[in-house]
């Protein structure tokens, strides 16, 4: 009887011994870290600029990983700050172009052993909107008339066509003077588009500049003025700059006039309705400048004024007394 109970007590002793020699599991292997961007598509920045953000996560951060961010547009895209956990900050400057422009901003992770992972997101930023124009100092807005004159080739005598147009307000009278109290704009136009139609000519379709080379606006025979009451022109621009915007809709014509003259003012005019200029295309027909098929020899002796009128000359004679 005593052998059995020591026989059962010793049991409880062997599953002890027993027990500790169970096998405990290996600790569970490292992760990789994952880098990933949390911000949606590209980041749209407006032409003022501002700051903007980026979001991402980092799941497993490595014990010895780094986090870094750099931009391609270092001019403008600046100051990116990557303390704060999950979020990039930058400073995106004011764009002073009228075009857009994008960049990029790269969000790196490294780490000891490992492949570095990394993601970019672009950065798209608006262009500057174009200023308004300067206010004219001269205007002459649906204007009343466009009158002119088309002498095809018989001044540039280049292949380009001469279309000398008026836009005012009041006019010119039978004889091609300027009515009184107006305001003109005295415009040549040049183009190698010729009239469709010679019984009822119009303009040419474009736009046309001054100093074009091949075509445009003619740099001598352009300026503006006004007239008084006695219709003595007055406050005369000569243009420095100019460009004339001339479009069509059947028989209407829309027409834009803009200069800046010498003396730094700007002039503005429109015109919309019908055109119709004069035909002096025939340089020996009615209203030619000159009716001379050759050179001609002249004893000017007695003359003691010579005159320059437009495109031809005007040989004034007067008395011998000295005026």
């Amino acid at each position: 009887m005593k052998s059995l109970f020591i026989c059962m007590a010793a049991l409880p002793l062997l599953f002890v011994f027993s027990s500790c020699k169970k096998t405990i599991p290996p600790a569970p292997a490292e992760r990789d870290p994952v880098l990933t961007c949390k911000t949606e598509g590209d980041i749209s920045a407006s032409h003022e600029g501002g700051n903007y953000s980026i979001a991402y996560s980092l799941e497993n951060p490595a014990k010895d990983g780094k986090l870094s961010a750099s931009a391609d547009k270092t001019e403008w895209i600046l100051n990116l700050d990557y303390n704060v956990a999950g979020i990039v900050k930058f400073e995106v400057a004011a764009n002073p172009d009228q075009t857009a422009r994008e960049g990029n901003v790269t969000v790196k992770y490294e780490y000891p052993d490992g492949k570095p992972q990394s993601f970019s997101v672009k950065v798209v930023q608006e262009a500057a909107p174009v200023p308004p124009p300067a206010p004219y100092d001269v205007e002459l807005l649906d204007a009343k008339i466009l009158t002119g004159i088309y002498y095809a080739g018989n001044i540039t005598e280049d292949g380009n066509m001469y279309y000398f147009i008026h836009i005012t307000d009041v006019g010119l009278d039978d004889d091609g003077y300027a009515l009184p109290n107006g305001k003109f704009f005295r415009i040549g136009l040049i183009s190698k588009e010729a009239p469709e139609d010679m019984n009822h000519i119009g303009l040419p379709v474009g736009t046309l500049r001054l100093g074009s080379g091949d075509g445009g606006i003619d740099t001598e025979e352009g300026y503006y003025f006004e007239t008084d009451a006695d219709s003595h022109a007055s406050d005369t621009g000569y243009y420095k700059e100019a460009e004339c915007t001339i479009s069509r809709d059947g028989s209407v014509y829309s027409v834009e006039f803009i200069a800046t003259f010498s003396d730094g003012r700007r002039g503005h005019a429109t015109y919309k309705g019908d055109v119709s200029l004069e035909d002096y295309s025939d340089p020996h027909g009615e209203g030619a400048m000159t009716t001379l098929t050759g050179d001609y020899v002249a004893d000017l002796s007695g003359t003691d004024t010579v005159e320059a009128i437009s495109w031809g000359i005007i040989l004034k004679t007067e008395p011998e007394t000295g005026s």
